[in-house]
């Protein structure tokens, strides 16, 4: 249990695993919402508040190797405005396509 929560919570999922000599990409969508409510994994009798985070930023890897590859990401500006930010290229996005993706890393706050 977690004895209090900060203000932004991250997860970094391991997106490579070394077989042998061989570095591959795990490629598999990992299913996550857009609001975590963190309640459950804190001591109930140190928080007074709900602990609900929304999901603010996703990091997505295309590519198929730890060397090569291309990074973007999705940022929410305001509740259910996702945008993606590809190089200069900056265009809004449905939260379905966010959530479609193989995200690398997520920033909740």
């Amino acid at each position: 249990m977690l004895y209090n929560v900060l203000s932004v919570v991250i997860f970094h999922l391991k997106r490579f695993q070394n077989v042998g000599s061989v570095i591959r990409k795990v490629d598999k969508h990992v299913s996550f919402s857009l609001e975590l409510d963190m309640l459950l994994y804190t001591d109930n009798n140190q928080t007074n508040n709900e602990q609900i985070y929304l999901n603010r930023k996703d990091i997505v890897h295309a590519g198929s190797t730890s060397t090569s590859g291309h990074y973007y990401c999705f940022i929410c500006a305001e509740p259910n405005e996702w945008y993606k930010f590809d190089d200069s290229m900056i265009s809004q996005v449905h939260k379905d396509l966010v959530l479609a993706e193989k995200a690398y890393i997520m920033f909740y706050a």
